[in-house]
């Protein structure tokens, strides 16, 4: 009876054609552009939304703490 509720396994898992063929001879890029701005959202659909520690426009340093909540679950 439980088996009505669960859903079908695929056997061996998928194989989707890999499409490599464009890209595998590019070089992948290590040190990527960093873009002008960058949106971080403080609130998921569930959970306290994070208070902002910085302000728009102000420079952040790698690793510096964005925002910050007290909630059991929230972003980021």
């Amino acid at each position: 009876m439980l088996s009505f509720f669960t859903k079908p396994r695929i056997r061996g898992g998928v194989h989707a054609e890999e499409r490599k063929a464009a890209t595998a001879t590019q070089p992948i890029i290590l040190n990527f552009p960093l873009p002008e701005k960058l949106y971080i959202p403080l609130q998921q659909h569930v959970g306290k939304p994070a208070e902002p520690l910085i302000r728009v426009g102000d420079k952040v340093l790698k690793g510096q703490l964005l925002a910050y909540s007290q909630g059991m679950i929230s972003a980021p």
